[in-house]
């Protein structure tokens, strides 16, 4: 028999909500969180420890960041 694989990952979710160039929020941040997180779940390997979501900040204008 085959030995399983035993290491096993401490998983973080990263989640990004852009504003578009048009200026419209897309609604698919709890679909990206949802997915990502059905994914873990399948992968015994895996656990999930956090979840981050950036919703809507730039990186490139630093002066918003606070």
């Amino acid at each position: 028999m085959k030995e399983m694989n035993k290491l096993h990952y401490r998983t973080a979710i990263y989640a990004r909500l852009s504003i578009e160039d048009n200026g419209i929020r897309s609604n698919s941040i709890e679909d990206q969180i949802y997915f990502l997180k059905k994914y873990i779940s399948r992968h015994i390997q895996l656990s999930l420890v956090a979840c981050y979501c950036d919703n809507g900040k730039t990186g490139t204008n630093f002066v918003e960041v606070r």
